[in-house]
Parts: structure tokens; C-alpha cells; sequence
């Protein structure tokens, strides 16, 4: 009988360890800071959350070139017929209610040669698809990753697009933007972010 009334002790300690611990899932979805992740696909490895419009150009996931792990998307032309286009990704975000919105991104910029009446940008539409803010925009040929964030707080509890986009007029230089690791997170308080983009330190 004591054996048996250990046993069951045993057990339901377990139990009430096993209902008290946060899931897996939670603790991914939730960081060590407190924010909770609410993109899908950030870092590109699959083939959820995010959608390439139709173009002539049209962009798609690529492997090469990549922050983490192995994939990336891109956008403009790398090589082939430089035609005019907008090339894009995006991805429907039903933003919740929160003290801070946090948007996160690396990218590899490229453009060859430098044509500077093409572009890439990267921003904020709404649910009807028209452009809410502009974050960041220009016509680099850095060929190396730079990380980007922004704090776009004004969006929470609203359902957004996150937008990136090179445009390529047709003529001169053929422009392209690879885009990785992207992370939109609805944080307890508002922290720093760069309001720009920097290029990544080895």
C-alpha cells in the first residue's frame, strides 16, 4: 500500500510539473524579451505566409544568397532581359493590440551597374494594398547583408502588409534586392531600432 500511495504521489507531481511549464510552441512564439513573433516564415525556409504578385520580373525563394539558413527571397533581376517591372513579397499581417510594434529585417542589395532611376524600398500597406509608410527606400549596390529595423507601433490592431519591392526600369543596370530573417514581433514596451538599415559586421 505505501509503494502504491508513492506511486501515485509521484504521479501527480508530474502532472502538475507537466501543466505548469510553458509548451514548446509558446516559448518559440514568446522571446526571453518578452515579445511575441506574428509573421509567419520569417526566414524564408518554407513556403507559407508570404506571396510573389505576378510580374515580368516576378520574384521567388532563391539560394544564392542567404542569411539563415539556407534561403532567401528574391526580388528584381539578377540576369536575363532587364524589362520594366515590380518585382515583390509580401505578407497579410493581422496585427493585435500591444504597447509595441517591431519590425526586423536583413538584406542584400544589389544593382549592376548602379542604376540610379531604379528602385528598392520596403514598406507598410494596408488591407486594401496602398502604401500606409514608406520605411526605408533607395538604389544600393552594396552586395552585402545589412540589417534593418523600424518601429511601426502605429499599426497595432489593424491588419497590415508587410511590403518589399525593387523596381526596374527596363534600361541600364539590372537591380535586386535579396530579403531574409524578417521578424515582426508586438513587444510589452518600446525598445531602440535603427530607423534605418547598417551593414551587417562580420
Amino acid at each position: 500500500m505505501r509503494t502504491l500511495t508513492l506511486v501515485a504521489t509521484v504521479l501527480l507531481l508530474a502532472a502538475a510539473l507537466w501543466i505548469a511549464s510553458p509548451s514548446e510552441t509558446a516559448l518559440q512564439a514568446q522571446g526571453g524579451d518578452g515579445c511575441t513573433e506574428i509573421l509567419v516564415n520569417g526566414d524564408m525556409e518554407s513556403y507559407t505566409g508570404w506571396s510573389f504578385p505576378s510580374s515580368p520580373a516576378q520574384g521567388s525563394y532563391s539560394t544564392a544568397q542567404y542569411h539563415s539558413p539556407t534561403r532567401s527571397a528574391r526580388l528584381g533581376i539578377i540576369d536575363g532581359n532587364n524589362v520594366f517591372s515590380f518585382s515583390s513579397v509580401r505578407q497579410k499581417v493581422i496585427v493585435p493590440a500591444g504597447n509595441a510594434l517591431i519590425l526586423e529585417w536583413y538584406m542584400y542589395p544589389l544593382s549592376v551597374p548602379h542604376d540610379a532611376e531604379d528602385l528598392q524600398y520596403v514598406n507598410i500597406l494596408n488591407s486594401k494594398l496602398r502604401e500606409q509608410r514608406r520605411l526605408w527606400s533607395g538604389v544600393r549596390n552594396d552586395q552585402d547583408w545589412l540589417a534593418c529595423s523600424f518601429d511601426v507601433s502605429e499599426f497595432l490592431d489593424q491588419t497590415i502588409y508587410v511590403n518589399m519591392t525593387v523596381r526596374n526600369d527596363g534600361n541600364g543596370g539590372r537591380t535586386a534586392l535579396f530579403v531574409d530573417d524578417v521578424s515582426l514581433k508586438v513587444c510589452p514596451a518600446r525598445r531602440n531600432t535603427l530607423e534605418g538599415c547598417l551593414l551587417v559586421t562580420p
